[in-house]
């Protein structure tokens, strides 16, 4: 005769193991991600590249005004725009700098065709671990040696 009563045990021991199974993976594979290290940041060695001004650009503030729509019976939106100073360098390696920086547009306004050296240093994120690192870029932090050029440029500024 079959027993009916010992196969619904036996159903219910295989269904625990496999919850208990379960719950197991979990904690190991929470375990696994948890142990992973944490991204870290790494720079470059600094490097120098010499560079040539291609263009000096200001654009004057402006203010913007678009179409929407707004239940109160204004339908324009208004957006003032800031006065944008955008200095841009070509260079060999690193193909070019764009700098959108006012200290960096009047330091090479009107000096157009200027050779200069931008020393650099690009940043990288780094996540994985120590086996299977991934690198990725994030940006590069720019800065002008102090050539006798620019030196003397800073002071007629100032005259």
């Amino acid at each position: 005769m079959y027993d009916y009563d010992r196969t619904k045990k036996d159903i219910s021991d295989v269904a625990s193991g496999l919850f208990v199974f379960f719950v197991v993976i979990v904690i190991i594979s929470s375990c696994f991600l948890l142990s992973r290290p944490a991204p870290r940041i790494e720079y470059s060695s600094k490097a120098d590249e010499n560079a040539t001004v291609m263009f000096a650009e200001m654009e004057p503030a402006s203010t913007n005004i678009k179409p929407s729509i707004e239940d109160d019976g204004m339908p324009v939106s208004v957006e003032n725009v800031p006065d944008k100073y955008i200095v841009k360098f070509s260079c060999e390696h690193h193909g070019g700098f764009t700098f959108e920086s006012k200290d960096i547009y009047d330091i090479f306004k009107g000096h157009i065709g200027m050779k200069v050296q931008i020393s650099y240093i690009d940043k990288y994120e780094i996540t994985g671990d120590k086996n299977n690192p991934t690198k990725t870029f994030i940006n590069t932090v720019h800065e002008f040696l102090e050539l006798p050029q620019i030196q003397e440029i800073k002071k007629e500024g100032t005259k």
